[in-house]
């Protein structure tokens, strides 16, 4: 079964004076020896969550990707961006005290399942997340 590992969040704003902010992720995905044998297509959904105790709200989903591997791969290093509102990953709408903007608390999740060619019996594979990335993004 194929493994996830170092996934990573970084939200940049695009520019001082921009109302947008670039989210930049990444992660390693080291397929198994039959699922590269088989030619395995593997197909990644992401989602952005906002931290919230219990319940971590779904703030951005990015369109699912697919991704075969070969019997040449040893693992796959993904890379997804994407340009979003600010507003929209604002979870923590307010300021605080000194009229300070709250800051966010974000991280990704992401799950990756068999697009074709699985392994039998098929397996799941485990979601994977990037630590809680914290700040306002200004």
């Amino acid at each position: 079964m194929a493994t996830l590992a170092n996934v990573t969040l970084e939200p940049k704003r695009v520019s001082p004076n921009s109302p947008n902010v670039s989210l930049h992720l990444t992660y390693t995905l080291t397929p198994s020896t039959v699922e590269k044998q088989a030619g395995t297509v593997f197909r990644e959904h992401i989602e952005i969550l906002g931290e919230d105790g219990a319940v971590d709200p779904l703030l951005v989903a990015l369109s699912d990707q697919t991704f075969p591997v070969s019997t040449t791969t040893a693992s796959v290093a993904r890379t997804r961006d994407r340009t979003v509102s600010k507003s929209i990953i604002n979870e923590d709408p307010g300021v605080d005290t000194r009229a300070s903007e709250l800051g966010d608390e974000l991280l990704a999740k992401v799950t990756v399942t068999y697009a074709a060619n699985a392994p039998i019996p098929t397996p799941v594979i485990p979601p994977a997340f990037s630590a809680v990335v914290r700040g306002v993004w200004k």
